[in-house]
């Protein structure tokens, strides 16, 4: 607008010295009209007077000298009718130089309202933007305390929501305490679940057979059939009966050792310590898959089968993985370094953390849906396991928690002077979720009441001499495990 102003102003100075110069030549030219004028008067002075003295001549002069001023006179008047018709084209091309001086100003005139009218228009442009504007701000003000007052009820309905919630939560804690005092007495009288109580001997028989030439890390039952993990890479699948024997012998690539091994659908998972993962046929005798699950430098914390065609992993990278055919489907980012798994269903996992946390994952949900367990970073999870309601974790405070997940509260927090637990382990739930198994150095096999927290029963090996157990599994009336020098023991 201040640009567009200058030039107006610019265009007027050189109009103004336009009408300057037209007054100048308007002067001019009637200076020259004044000066014909005279010059026509002269002429007609110089008549009179040749006439005068033509007559004079007559009378006095010669016929010669009469001659004489005649043609001075007739040459004088030649000049002045020169300098008229000089005077006469001056005053033609002053008439010309006029006219183009009187479009000039009729232009700038035109311009001039041009720009006046542009002005007009443009400032009620500005003030119409102006009112509109103001118009705007007013309208954002009114929806702006509008919002506010919607937050503040909504903040207000939140807050007598999250009242409800949690005083119906406490009614409902207080119904689910009844219920688990009627179904406590109920279990005694279950002859079903006394039965299992009573399929934990203390005089339980044992085979021990040799399953690697180094330490065995991990051991998995399913049916018929066993698999065992080693320290130096290698695989063992066992048919499980009165004597355990080898049927199939396997290698991880690389001859990596192995971190957790699982056993479902006549599948062998292998997760080794340098996080890649294999996926092994029984019948077929094959490798399927091999995949690198995680960051190369994070220690593996398991991997397990959802089922024949999905699995999930957990790494110290924070990060659980949902897999479909070799294939990433879902990634959940954990608070801390995932350093156990176990599978809950065919599509959650429970994963134990290095803060010593168990976290529940869904694959069809982005959230965590259950968070239990200390937050110490001396007491992360090396081992978990999940049965029924119950969930149960190694911790490295040499401790077993059992959650309750319904409560999403630890029932028991247990302890034994044999209970350790190793970087690499593996705990086991007894089926109906009544008594959990756990390693010991001494060799032996803690097992531990779930709903009094009690020590159960030990199964002592034969030797004094044992050495300490690394993981234990457990299916049906069988449980397995394996040992520091590479031995599996069945346990009936």
């Amino acid at each position: 607008m201040a640009a567009h102003l200058e030039s107006v102003r610019r265009a007027l100075a050189q109009q103004d010295a336009a009408v300057d110069r037209f007054k100048a030549v308007i002067e001019e030219n009637s200076a020259l009209n004044e000066r014909i004028l005279g010059h026509e008067d002269t002429i007609a002075r110089q008549a009179a007077e040749l006439s005068t003295l033509r007559s004079e001549a007559d009378d006095t002069m010669t016929r010669q000298a009469a001659q004489t001023a005649a043609r001075r006179l007739e040459q004088q008047n030649a000049s002045l009718q020169r300098d008229l018709s000089a005077a006469h084209e001056a005053a033609r091309a002053l008439d010309k130089e006029r006219v183009a001086l009187a479009d000039a100003l009729h232009e700038r005139d035109r311009r001039l309202e041009t720009l006046r009218r542009d002005h007009a228009q443009m400032k009620q442009a500005r003030d119409e933007a102006v009112s509109k504007l103001s118009a705007e701000r007013s309208k954002a003000r009114r929806h702006a305390e509008e919002a506010l007052l919607r937050k503040q009820e909504h903040d207000s309905l939140v807050q007598r929501v999250i009242s409800d919630k949690d005083k119906k939560n406490g009614e409902l804690n207080a119904m689910t305490e009844v219920v688990e005092r009627l179904r406590s007495d109920l279990d005694l009288k279950n002859e079903r679940e006394w039965s299992v109580v009573e399929a934990v001997p203390s005089k339980a028989r044992c085979v021990v057979r040799r399953a690697h030439a180094v330490a065995a890390v991990d051991v998995c039952l399913a049916g018929k059939h066993a698999v065992s993990g080693g320290d130096d890479g290698s695989l063992v699948v066992w048919q499980v009966s009165t004597t355990p024997t080898p049927s199939l012998r396997l290698a991880t690539d690389r001859r990596e050792p192995c971190a957790s091994v699982d056993l479902k659908h006549d599948l062998i998972l292998c997760s080794t310590k340098s996080t890649s993962i294999q996926l092994w046929d029984i019948n077929g005798r094959r490798r399927l898959s091999l995949q690198h699950a995680h960051q190369k430098k994070a220690r593996m914390g398991g991997a397990v089968l959802l089922s024949s065609s999905t699995y999930a992993t957990c790494a110290s990278d924070g990060v659980v993985k949902f897999w479909d055919h070799d294939q990433v489907r879902e990634e959940r980012l954990c608070p801390s370094g995932g350093s156990a798994l176990a599978s809950v269903g065919g599509h959650s996992v429970i994963a134990g953390h290095a803060d010593g946390a168990c976290r529940l994952w869904d694959a069809r949900s982005d959230v965590c849906a259950l968070d239990m367990g200390p937050r110490d970073s001396t007491a992360a999870v090396r081992a978990v396991s999940a049965e029924g309601h119950f969930v149960a974790s190694l911790n490295a405070d040499h401790a077993l928690y059992i959650y309750d997940r319904r409560k999403g509260v630890a029932v028991h927090s247990l302890r034994h002077d044999a209970l350790r637990a190793p970087e690499r382990c593996r705990i086991a739930w007894a089926p109906g979720a009544l008594h959990v198994a756990a390693p010991s150095v001494s060799g032996a096999v803690l097992v531990f009441d779930a709903r009094t927290g009690a020590c159960a029963t030990t199964l002592q090996p034969s030797s004094l001499e044992a050495p300490p157990v690394n993981a234990v599994a457990w299916a049906a009336d069988i449980l397995a495990t394996v040992d520091a020098d590479g031995g599996l023991a069945l346990w009936d």
